[in-house]
Formats: C-alpha cells, sequence, structure tokens
C-alpha cells in the first residue's frame, strides 16, 4: 500500500460521523433530495447526512446525478420515451458540473 492510499484510509476513519447512512439509506432518499434541490430549495441541515455519505461514496454520487439529470428533463422539455433516452444514454455519462453536491 502506497503513502496516499494509507493516508486516505486513515482520514476516512478519523471522519466517521456519529451518525451515517449507507447505500440504501442514501438512495431512499434521494428523489426527495433531488427534487428538492431542483426547486431551489435549501436543504443543507436537512439533509447532512446525505450530503455526507454522497461526498464519499462515488457510486451514491452517480445515482444521484442520473436521477437529478432525469428529473431536470422532467421538468424542463419532458422525458423522452425510453428508445430515446436508451439511445442518448452515453450523453447521460457526461452529466452537467452543477450536479455535484454543494456541502
Amino acid at each position: 500500500m502506497n503513502y496516499d492510499t494509507f493516508a486516505d484510509w486513515i482520514h476516512e476513519i478519523y471522519s466517521t460521523q456519529a451518525v451515517e447512512l449507507d447505500c440504501d439509506q442514501t438512495q431512499a432518499l434521494l428523489p426527495a433530495y433531488a427534487e428538492g434541490r431542483l426547486a431551489g430549495r435549501q436543504l443543507d441541515s436537512q439533509y447532512k447526512h446525505l450530503q455526507t455519505h454522497l461526498s464519499h461514496c462515488s457510486h451514491c454520487q452517480d445515482v444521484y446525478q442520473v436521477l437529478y439529470h432525469v428529473l431536470e428533463l422532467e421538468v424542463t422539455e419532458g422525458l423522452p420515451e425510453v428508445a430515446e433516452l436508451l439511445a442518448a444514454f452515453g450523453t447521460l455519462a457526461a452529466v452537467p458540473e452543477p450536479l455535484a453536491v454543494a456541502l
């Protein structure tokens, strides 16, 4: 193990919180969180633990970004047909930067 990997590992251990959400708990909260963010509501205090999880879990961050993008499409342009959405899947991988979690 190299020094950087070890340092990251130690940092994660020491940054453990008294209350933490696992991936299932986080993903259950993502729809309400994404809708609130899309509506421009201030959610920092209400979703503090969710935001912490998203900042450490790239898988949940990916799920959140895709969900946000789909909700944004639904609100602004309407959802495309499934075949059209699947054809555009390659462009969904490049989700815009503003979707990053603000901590």
